[in-house]
């Protein structure tokens, strides 16, 4: 055990220092590509997500792929080579990890967003649209009724929405509506419902409201709907 400790200390510092020479005959000796560090909870697909995407990077990142190296395997606090790439604004990393099979999440977007790389954004942004796309709509429909949810017409832009519902399936709570100015300018007839409905809105309703929150963000405060929903 404290053999394999020292290896893959070996091996996180010869990526850090780009060192080829060094990494690729440990890497060698490596039992599993994927081993992931007992202490520092990072394996070497997220070692080398981190550093900067230079030709080194690009070549271990393709030995690693021929060594079957999982590209969604994640740390010890849950986090994906993609998401400490997006994290790190490697936009070229990104694009290959995305190339390769990565699945963004939810958590890849935040953040891609909290760290401001809007280029990395934008990628992961269609990533999740094609997966959306791509899903079963008369699955993610029995899903979310298994979940004790009711789902509304699902279209194109409610569908990534619904997706995140079943991957975050606690639902905490509606929505409350507070301090709505009567006179803000309406930008679309269904978030009108929403801000005007008494009461607890259904699941439909709160993700009409999502949707508009999302796609317009500078809106008056007058008239802006906090979200109890954990998204």
């Amino acid at each position: 055990m404290s053999d394999n400790i020292s290896l893959l200390d070996n091996i996180l510092k010869s990526i850090e220092n780009e060192d080829a020479q060094t990494v690729y005959p440990l890497l060698e000796l490596l039992p599993d590509i994927n081993a992931i560090h007992p202490e520092l909870s990072i394996g070497v697909i997220h070692a080398t997500a981190a550093i900067p995407c230079t030709r080194f990077t690009r070549d271990l990142f393709r030995n690693l792929i021929k060594w079957n190296a999982d590209v969604n395997a994640t740390t010890g606090e849950g986090y994906s080579p993609l998401d400490i790439a997006v994290s790190n604004n490697r936009l070229q990393t990104t694009k290959f990890l995305l190339k390769h099979g990565a699945q963004p999440t939810d958590r890849t977007l935040e953040l891609a967003q909290e760290f401001n790389n809007p280029s990395c954004e934008k990628l992961v942004n269609t990533a999740l649209a094609s997966l959306s796309e791509g899903y079963d709509t008369d699955i993610l429909v029995k899903e979310l009724k298994k979940l004790g949810l009711n789902p509304g017409p699902i279209t194109k832009t409610t569908k990534p929405l619904y997706l995140r519902y079943r991957e975050r399936h606690q639902l905490k709570g509606g929505v409350i509506l507070t301090n709505i100015n009567k006179n803000h300018k309406c930008f679309s007839p269904e978030l009108e419902l929403v801000l005007s409905k008494q009461g607890t809105p259904d699941l439909t309703c709160i993700l009409v409201c999502y949707v508009y929150l999302t796609l317009f963000p500078i809106i008056n405060i007058n008239m802006f709907c906090f979200l109890k929903v954990s998204f």
